[in-house]
């Protein structure tokens, strides 16, 4: 292997993934994922990276970044990084020119450590030896039965102790977020009762920070729940 191999041009894909069903958080509905994966080459190994966002990047990794980071060291990670920062500078950081960089820095750091040997745990550090997995999901779109088969499969089946459910919805749509954030609040507080995991804790994501009044309608909606369950 070459002590400095040059990368090759990087090359993008994109995936159009439907749902099997339409799903919200509470701030945005869809019925499709659009995956994009980058590969890269360099000494013999190929780097592996992806991003969740819209095709019309795979342009910008293919154009604009694939000529700035082509045949410098697989190795100057912070180098490419740079470089591909400095090439959007007049198109904008943020939005789809950063998933498009995320997309390239996660397989340069694929590939470097492919080519050194060891896992991208080891070649990054890391401070603990596993990480606990959580059920992430518990969609607002969802009916109640589909909520419940949900949570109570990933505590029963998957041997989850922690969930992260939608609970929130824009600031658009208040009226309708307070009915909505009773509802899979209790068909997860009756799946906590009934399931086998003594300690479970759950994780409530808002998309959008709630004012004064709305917390407090939140609040008064999960007390009663929480006090059940012993929370």
């Amino acid at each position: 292997m070459h002590t400095q191999p040059p990368l090759g041009r990087p090359r993008a894909s994109a995936y159009d993934i439907p749902t099997d069903a339409p799903e919200a958080d509470g701030t945005f509905a869809w019925d499709r994922t659009t995956l994009i994966v980058v590969e890269i080459e360099a000494g013999g190994e190929s780097g592996l990276g992806y991003t969740y966002s819209d095709a019309s990047i795979t342009e910008l990794i293919e154009r604009t970044l694939a000529k700035t980071i082509e045949g410098r060291s697989a190795f100057d990670i912070p180098g490419a990084n740079a470089a591909m920062w400095r090439a959007v500078r007049n198109l904008g950081r943020s939005g789809l020119a950063a998933t498009a960089i995320s997309a390239i820095d996660a397989a340069l750091w694929d590939l470097k450590a492919k080519l050194l040997g060891v896992p991208v745990a080891i070649l990054l550090g890391r401070c603990r030896d596993s990480v606990e997995i959580y059920g992430s999901g518990g969609f607002t779109s969802y009916t109640d039965a589909r909520l419940r088969g949900q949570f109570a499969d990933w505590v029963n089946r998957d041997g989850c102790r922690s969930v992260k459910m939608k609970i929130s919805s824009t600031h658009l749509r208040r009226a309708r977020r307070h009915r909505v954030v009773v509802k899979p609040w209790s068909v997860f507080t009756t799946t906590l009762r009934l399931g086998s995991v003594p300690r479970l804790v759950s994780r409530h994501p808002f998309h959008h920070r709630l004012h004064r009044r709305p917390a407090r309608r939140v609040c008064r909606a999960f007390s009663p729940d929480l006090r059940r369950v012993g929370v």
